[in-house]
């Protein structure tokens, strides 16, 4: 079980030793194409497996660069990969260990994959080889065939070795709930001196709360790349599940949609980062289970483009997560948002809404915790008495939205 961090990285050397010594790493504002690329912070450097089953939990720690790595024993050769069975993301297990020659790994991403070489010779040789990825997350290259080597050791043993590959791992699927919320995000802009990338055209500031999110809901978000880049889309606190992604995917170069659940292998598991390619939708739901705090700026938690000087210049917007007391008093101070004349209030078995409306229309109503107690669809609500005898006692939000227009009332259940 190895961890294997990717890096790339600038060296001041000193040249009057041979070869030339790394004495200190380059650093600035914003890093450019680092010419190294390192391995748990060796260049060039090797590790040494049992013939076992290995994992080797793969982490790509750069700060602009995308790698795909694949495994096979000729450095000159593009052909006859080793198998890699994909077993977790960055969220954890996947349902079954899913099989693959390479894999690209976008900025920030966190994959784990075991490895057979229980079929190689005492001293075989096995690269983790560099190949190509698409021209939209092509951020520099740096040398060489290869990032690193495994050299089969059978004076190595595990204690207790693994020699195959499981057939099941965990259950998954969606988690539970319905969706609280949709949130819709374009990534904009261009790159190059004096340009900027931004979240729906606006730049980062750290004074402003972009979302206000609702503590033990589950939203739906939708995250379209309208530039010519790709970006590794990755936000924090949450670990989200993909629904669906319409565009190029991965190294392909067909314009597909994809929902769930018929995935493709790279967008199974709960993740934190996805890769975005240039035109591409992708749509995710998450649930933001725990930890409210007040809707303060300096409390936020991100979202952003995971390439550094992407999110720096400036993809990057912040989220709170609060409870309803904060949600709900933030919800009524909004301007777009109507009051419902509701009576009597408080009421107990029923409640008649005195307000014209003669839109179509969805009535939702939430206890304080953001569950969905009634969902119900009317053609009007001109004079609508509601029946609420069945629901349980305390204060409720009726809420009623409309083709054009949002309605909010509390409700006190007695």
């Amino acid at each position: 079980d190895f961890p294997i961090v990717i890096q790339e990285k600038g060296f001041v050397l000193d040249s009057t030793t041979i070869p030339p010594t790394a004495v200190a790493i380059k650093a600035g504002e914003k890093p450019g194409n680092g010419p190294y690329t390192l391995i748990n912070g060796v260049v060039g450097g090797y590790l040494k497996v049992p013939a076992e089953v290995v994992r080797l939990r793969v982490l790509n720690g750069s700060p602009r660069k995308m790698f795909q790595i694949g495994l096979n024993t000729d450095l000159n050769s593009n052909d006859n990969f080793e198998k890699m069975w994909m077993v977790a993301t960055g969220g954890g297990y996947i349902d079954v260990p899913r099989q693959t020659d390479s894999t690209l790994m976008s900025v920030g991403d966190r994959r784990e994959f075991l490895v057979d070489f229980t079929q190689f010779a005492d001293g075989d040789t096995v690269y983790m080889r560099k190949l190509t990825v698409p021209a939209d997350a092509n951020y520099g290259s740096t040398n060489g065939k290869a990032l690193m080597a495994f050299i089969v050791d059978f004076s190595l043993s595990s204690t207790d070795p693994v020699s195959s590959i499981p057939s099941q791992l965990v259950d998954y699927a969606l988690s539970e709930g319905s969706v609280f919320k949709t949130r819709e995000k374009d990534l904009m802009g261009s790159g190059g001196s004096g340009n900027v990338w931004t979240i729906d055209g606006t730049p980062m500031d750290m004074d402003v709360i972009n979302d206000t999110v609702l503590v033990n809901t589950k939203e739906r978000w939708v995250i379209n790349n309208l530039t010519n880049k790709s970006h590794p889309f990755h936000i924090h606190k949450v670990q989200f599940q993909v629904v669906e992604y319409t565009g190029k995917l991965d190294m392909g170069d067909t314009v597909a949609t994809y929902t769930y659940p018929d995935l493709p292998d790279e967008l199974i598991g709960y993740k934190d980062v996805q890769l975005i390619r240039p035109g591409a939708t992708l749509t995710f739901e998450a649930r933001f289970d725990s930890f409210p705090g007040p809707p303060a700026p300096h409390l936020g938690y991100m979202y952003h483009c995971h390439i550094l000087t992407h999110e720096d210049t400036s993809m990057m917007h912040q989220f709170v997560v609060v409870d309803s007391s904060d949600f709900y008093t933030g919800l009524f101070a909004k301007n777009d948002l109507e009051i419902l004349n509701i009576y009597p209030n408080p009421t107990r078995n029923e409640f008649t809404i005195n307000t014209e409306i003669k839109e179509a229309g969805i009535l939702k109503i939430y206890d304080l915790s953001g569950k969905v107690l009634r969902e119900e669809t009317y053609n009007s609500l001109l004079n609508k008495t509601i029946s609420v005898a069945d629901l349980p006692r305390g204060i409720v939000i009726v809420e009623y939205v409309s083709e054009s227009k949002h309605f909010i009332a509390k409700v006190n259940l007695n």
